[in-house]
């Protein structure tokens, strides 16, 4: 700070000496001179002028305040991740300033929306990544009244996932899912993380294949992340995908019959291994057939027939059914002839 004593005066034209009190303790001579303050607040300055008579009219002074103005620390807090319409809040108090004044408090979100006071909210619309700066300001009317900080605030848009449906399948079949419908507002790139609820999980991409060892209904479940680290980064897309093991088609032992006879042909030992109802059809080799567990079926003619027995599970997978025959032997009795002589 510049003091500048040159219209002190003296009126019987004696050269003056001046002595000056910057009322932090320190002290200085000459009619022009600096100081140097070290902390803000307001000081009493003094100028003592005195004319060198040494009588007790020699010495003259004058006094003024000096308000010193150290600027304002503005503390607008650290970065921010946060996800498009969310609600942010943006906390300055930790803001100060060392002479203790009461600070006002300006918030720019830099989409072209502005706040006032200590504590504020914001809500962002889009995507992208947005310089905030709190400016406070002291209220001293100072060159340095007014200071500002600066952070980034990451707005996040949830990307979006689909998950194909899949067809069902059989037991060792490589299934293809697919997943490349989903994307990202914000052009991240994605993750993509895969669960086939069998125990398996893999991070690939968007297409990938899998195989099922056991038969079942399946929770299929993709999500994709895309890696900015917000509450809104990951979402999933699932579907049920039924894994289907063929049936175990039991028809019996061979048998030797006779014509005529009613024979009764037992499929019950068959089987699914996924619990699946069965349903059964029995071919007899004769052009006659059957549905159910337990048949029975008379045979017209002597000769070998191929019985057949289909069981299905009802699934609509390639796998649906299975096959088990067995052979047949007709046999018609003997017709006795007696010749009288």
């Amino acid at each position: 700070v510049k003091f500048d004593g040159r219209n002190s005066r003296d009126r019987d034209g004696d050269e003056l000496s001046y002595t000056w009190d910057f009322g932090d303790g320190s002290s200085g001579k000459g009619e022009r001179v600096t100081h140097i303050y070290h902390k803000g607040g307001k000081y009493k300055v003094t100028l003592e002028v005195c004319d060198g008579t040494a009588t007790k009219c020699s010495c003259s002074r004058d006094s003024i305040t000096v308000t010193l103005n150290k600027p304002p620390v503005a503390k607008a807090g650290k970065d921010i991740k946060t996800c498009k319409g969310s609600e942010v809040t943006f906390d300055g108090s930790g803001s100060y300033t060392e002479s203790g004044e009461t600070l006002s408090y300006f918030w720019d979100f830099g989409d072209g929306s502005t706040a006032s006071g200590e504590k504020v909210t914001h809500t962002y619309t889009r995507g992208g990544t947005y310089k905030v700066v709190l400016t406070v300001d002291d209220g001293q009317n100072a060159p340095n009244s007014r200071t500002s900080d600066v952070i980034n605030v990451m707005v996040n848009s949830s990307p979006y996932v689909s998950l194909r449906a899949v067809e069902p399948v059989c037991v060792g079949t490589e299934v293809a899912f697919d997943a490349s419908d989903s994307g990202d507002p914000d052009r991240d790139r994605l993750v993509y993380i895969w669960d086939f609820g069998d125990g398996t999980t893999l991070v690939a991409g968007a297409k990938v294949k899998h195989k099922y060892e056991k038969g079942g209904i399946y929770n299929v479940k993709v999500t994709v992340d895309d890696g900015k680290g917000t509450s809104c980064s990951k979402i999933s897309d699932s579907i049920k995908l039924r894994v289907n093991t063929p049936p175990v088609a039991d028809a019996g032992r061979d048998k030797v019959v006779c014509m005529g006879c009613a024979i009764v042909f037992d499929g019950t030992k068959s089987y699914d291994p996924d619990g699946d109802s069965l349903v059964y059809t029995w071919n007899f080799g004769d052009g006659a057939t059957a549905e159910g567990a337990k048949v029975t079926h008379i045979y017209d003619k002597p000769g070998k027939y191929e019985v057949t027995l289909t069981v299905s599970d009802g699934s609509e997978t390639p796998c649906n059914f299975s096959v088990d025959k067995i052979k047949v032997t007709v046999n018609a009795p003997p017709v006795p002839i007696i010749k009288v002589k």
